[in-house]
């Protein structure tokens, strides 16, 4: 699959409305990604996480050696909760670097 990332993004809102504006205006700025591990977040921190997107995360830490960039493709990992998604890529740090939303407009 191919998403639209963003670094520095402070929360959801923002990531949405990043995504959105990338679809509208039909930017090139894609990334070959594949999603290597889901990870279902527990409600009490799921709002935490997405409301503070570059604090130091514990999902991320855990996995990220599993997050890399190699032959133009995006391993990332996906943090699920019950109404949101990010796809997210640490790029070494131990926050969200770069994340990115599956999302598809009309």
């Amino acid at each position: 699959m191919e998403l639209y990332f963003f670094r520095n993004v402070s929360n959801y809102d923002e990531l949405k409305e990043k995504t959105i504006h990338a679809y509208k205006i039909k930017s090139i700025n894609k990334r070959k990604t594949e999603i290597v591990k889901t990870i279902k977040l527990e409600e009490r921190n799921a709002d935490y996480y997405f409301e503070n997107i570059m604090t130091d995360n514990q999902y991320v830490v855990e996995n990220w050696e599993i997050m890399k960039k190699e032959n133009g493709v995006w391993y990332c990992i996906e943090l699920v909760a019950d109404d949101k998604s990010m796809v997210v890529m640490a790029d070494g740090y131990p926050y969200a670097r770069f994340v990115a939303m599956r999302f598809e407009i009309d």
